[in-house]
């Protein structure tokens, strides 16, 4: 009751502090179309800096709300651009000694890309497999990262992409420029286990930093993980593309758009004096319109409008704003206007609407506290060691022929530490199959769309039933299923002895 009672004065405190602090309105938006940030410097105006993904030109801007429209003052180059550099840090996956030709063509990418690149552009350059290695810092000169370049070489193993990635954004988080790029050159393959694609869209979007990335598929069959690139760079904003499966050449028009993409846009600026004038207030939402020279479409803004109340002795008087004050400033108002009186609706929000406010919180909170609970039991119980009797057996086909116990259903197998069983090789996918057992005991195993596919007596499968001494291969990795606890057909038979014969 004591921590209640604190934590309900602390809530208190907060709203009060809530409401005595108006922050000025701020939102960051990426669509298909446009990336773009709009902030409320001054009461009655709106900023919008914007950058059209496509690299069309803005022609015209309209802010619109209830039938009200009000046309933007487009500037092509945005304040905050003068004077400043533009980062781009190149980012190689390097973890397969076999993809050497690969290497070759980022080598000549990276160096093409420089050459196009202006006076305020600088560059890095870092590798990466496991672990992520700066060959150039941040801020290098072009021909020290065109050396760089020539230093690199396939020699890793596993490829950490998500983590790696992450520790590129703390790089350019770290260095001092107006905009920030990774160029990320990798297959797409991930062997990550603890880090995913939607962390490291959080960070890159928190530090409104753009990944471009071009594809160099491994093989045809395995090109669909190129989708892991283009997903990172179309939730951040940047471009993609896919190499040549021959000789991973690039369009030109690549490189020309990904160094100047970064650089296109503007501020466009609106006036929402109009917008008061016509009784327009509080929290709304505006329909930017927008018209490039290739097409148009709209986005919605937020933004805060003053509030200004009728005087208390009057209900039905109209809105105080006074005809003779400057444009952008706030119209006076009469003091005994705005004095709290006891039938001020500023008061009744704060007698009534607090305690509901309160106590949705307190809901909320307990809900939270409720979801978390019953998902770490249903963890816990999901993956503690099973103590039931064997169903089955998966018996490794190596010279140890160790026997993997099939004690639940269902039974899954890969490369994460969540499976039932682990399987520490590159060729597995995180989760790669499961086997199911049914009501009459039929066992079922199933491929969970895994990169390499699963094999049952050399052929492959999507889904199929299991019966004894069936030859299953998980990746590279091969085993034998059995219903037995040993293996029978190794014994040697029971014969007959003379026994002792009871007296």
């Amino acid at each position: 009751m004591v921590m209640t009672t604190k934590m309900l004065s602390l809530l208190i405190v907060l709203a009060i502090m809530a409401l005595s602090v108006v922050p000025a309105a701020y939102s960051a938006t990426l669509t298909e179309h446009m990336d773009i940030e709009c902030r409320q410097p001054e009461a009655l105006s709106l900023h919008c800096d914007y950058r059209i993904l496509s690299g069309a030109d803005l022609i015209s801007s309209l802010a619109e709300h209830s039938q009200i429209s009000v046309a933007g003052e487009i500037s092509t180059i945005r304040p905050d651009y003068d004077d400043t550099v533009t980062a781009t840090l190149f980012l190689v996956d390097t973890s397969d000694p076999a993809r050497e030709s690969v290497i070759t063509k980022n080598r000549d990418h990276i160096q093409h890309m420089v050459a196009l690149g202006s006076s305020h552009h600088v560059y890095g350059l870092a590798a990466f497999d496991s672990l992520l290695e700066m060959l150039c810092d941040l801020g290098c000169s072009n021909t020290e990262i065109i050396e760089a370049s020539n230093h690199l070489q396939a020699k890793g193993k596993t490829t950490e992409l998500y983590r790696n990635l992450l520790e590129a954004i703390k790089e350019l988080r770290a260095f001092d420029a107006a905009r920030r790029q990774i160029i990320l050159m990798s297959d797409g393959l991930a062997e990550d286990l603890a880090y995913y694609h939607e962390d490291v869209i959080a960070a890159a979007r928190s530090e409104r930093i753009v990944i471009s990335a071009i594809g160099y598929p491994r093989s045809v069959p395995q090109s669909v993980a190129l989708q892991t690139l283009r997903r990172l760079s179309e939730e951040t904003g940047g471009l993609f593309i896919q190499a040549s499966n021959l000789d991973y050449q690039v369009p030109d028009t690549f490189f020309t758009r990904a160094m100047s993409a970064i650089d296109d846009g503007g501020r466009v600026s609106f006036s929402l004096d109009a917008l008061q004038q016509q009784g327009v207030e509080g929290n709304v939402e505006l329909s930017l319109a927008f018209q490039t020279t290739e097409q148009s479409f709209a986005v919605l803004v937020p933004v805060s409008l003053p509030v200004f109340e009728a005087a208390a002795e009057s209900p039905a008087a109209d809105r105080v704003i006074a005809d003779t004050s400057p444009v952008g400033q706030l119209p006076a108002t009469p003091d005994s206007a705005m004095a709290p009186t006891s039938g001020s609706s500023s008061w009744n929000w704060f007698w009534y609407g607090l305690p509901a406010m309160v106590f949705s919180a307190f809901l909320a909170v307990a809900l939270a506290y409720a979801l978390m609970t019953r998902r770490r039991r249903e963890e816990h119980s999901q993956f503690r060691p099973s103590q039931s009797t064997p169903h089955a057996f998966l018996v490794s086909a190596d010279n140890d022929q160790i026997r993997y116990k099939i004690d639940q259903t269902p039974w899954r197998i890969g490369r994460s530490r969540s499976s039932n069983l682990t399987l520490d090789d590159t060729s597995v996918s995180r989760l790669h199959a499961e086997i199911r057992r049914d009501a009459l005991g039929q066992f079922t195993l199933q491929d969970l769309e895994s990169l390499n596919g699963v094999f049952v007596n050399g052929e492959a499968v999507e889904m199929t039933h299991l019966d004894e001494n069936d030859r299953v291969e998980i990746g590279d990795v091969a085993f034998v299923f059995s219903f037995h606890d040993e293996d029978y057909s190794q014994q040697e038979p029971t014969v007959l002895v003379r026994t002792i014969t009871p007296k």
